[in-house]
């Protein structure tokens, strides 16, 4: 399934003014979870890893528009996202 268009509606929404996860997740007809999900990724897709992330990412989006268009193509597939943390937690066990 392809969630480019969804995370690229997310953050279109949130250039618009729309901040509330709850209010995102309803404009849309999707879950909250999915909603932060989707901040999570486009957050991790720009390197953005402090507090007030909402506000970074609307200002990076607001100088750079492009950006709305590669949000999907350099994030790692849901089982690969879960492999990489399976890994992590393992070699924190082992410490």
């Amino acid at each position: 399934m392809n969630t480019a268009p969804v995370r690229r509606r997310v953050a279109e929404l949130l250039l618009d003014g729309y901040s509330q996860n709850p209010e995102i997740a309803k404009l849309l007809g999707i879950t909250e979870r999915t909603v932060k999900m989707h901040f999570k990724r486009m957050y991790h897709a720009l390197g953005i890893v402090d507090g007030l992330k909402k506000v970074k990412l609307a200002v990076i989006l607001t100088q750079q528009p492009m950006l709305l268009e590669g949000l999907d193509t350099t994030l790692p597939t849901p089982p690969e996202m879960l492999r990489i943390k399976q890994q992590y937690q393992k070699r924190r066990r082992n410490k």
